[in-house]
């Protein structure tokens, strides 16, 4: 990201430019000074539209210059400094998204699952930033029986001090990388969304850290093993995660309790929480068939601490 200090240069040069004009152009006209600062801040001045910006103010000048007599050359030079204001306006803060988005990768363990470390990787992908009300929107890993991991990424919405962004990371097992794309948010609808989403009942905030230290190298064992089960081979375990509104899972002969210490049996009583599906594609003598577990995580478990 571009250094906070760096959006004053442009007006601080501008500011010498100002006063070297001042001291070379001609005493002999009144208020001088002011005038310099006002074709100066009117060179500036722009007329935004959604996509773009229009230099308004310095076509304005244009036409005054062409009746002005004294001090031409000065009034000249103070609307081009404003000019050069506007214009490092739009440069900056395009070089700033567009160093703010560029890819990056991390190298990490993501051959197989008995090796991940999701929330390890996690911290390292976010630090050094200023994100807050980070939050998981979705998440999906699909691995081998044997623990190779075929795919996995996830989502996550944060804002900084500048506004809202996703982070979208997605593990590449061939190469032990990780991918990680930042991009900004621009409309005003999706202002809106993570605005109704991080709001303060804060039933749609998963904190991705809390979340992915319940996915373990033990805890997916144990998804595998229980998958795997019956007679029916097993091809394939997809675990998935949509953020929505933590609510209510009445009980069920598929329903577990994933937490940190392991996946225990959830009870008789509706939990509070959100859903881990647990997708485990199998086949059998009746062709191929899906077993569905669903992993609930209470809503303490992964809300912000």
């Amino acid at each position: 990201m571009v250094p906070a200090w760096v959006e004053w240069v442009p007006t601080l040069l501008a500011a010498a430019g100002l006063v070297w004009l001042y001291r070379k152009s001609s005493p002999d006209e009144p208020h001088r000074g002011w005038k310099l600062i006002g074709y100066a801040a009117l060179g500036a001045f722009s007329f935004r539209f959604p996509e773009f910006s229009f230099p308004l103010g310095f076509l304005i000048c244009l036409m005054l210059l062409a009746r002005a007599k004294p001090n031409v050359r000065a009034k000249r030079g103070a609307a081009i400094a404003g000019l050069a204001i506007f214009a490092a306006g739009i440069a900056i803060p395009a070089l700033d998204q567009r160093l703010f988005e560029r890819e990056r990768s991390f190298a990490v363990q993501s051959g197989q699952a008995e090796r991940l470390d999701l929330a390890g990787d996690w911290r390292r992908i976010a630090g050094g930033g200023e994100s807050t009300d980070e939050r998981l929107d979705r998440f999906q890993l699909v691995q081998e029986p044997d623990g190779r991991i075929r795919s996995l990424q996830y989502q996550v919405t944060a804002r900084d001090s500048k506004g809202d962004y996703t982070i979208e990371v997605r593990y590449e097992p061939e190469s032990g990388q990780a991918i990680v794309e930042r991009t900004r948010r621009r409309s005003l609808n999706d202002e809106a969304a993570l605005s109704f989403a991080s709001g303060s009942s804060g039933v749609y905030r998963i904190d991705p850290e809390r979340f992915l230290q319940l996915l373990s190298p033990d805890n997916l064992e144990r998804m595998t093993m229980e998958a795997a089960s019956g007679p029916a081979k097993l091809r394939e375990l997809e675990l998935l995660l949509f953020n929505g509104p933590a609510g209510p899972v009445e009980p069920s002969p598929i329903r577990r309790l994933l937490q940190a210490d392991g996946i225990k049996p959830a009870g008789e009583e509706p939990v509070h929480g959100y859903i881990l599906q647990a997708r485990g594609k199998t086949d059998s003598e009746q062709g191929k068939e899906d077993k569905f577990v669903w992993h609930v995580i209470p809503t303490q478990d992964v809300q912000p601490g």
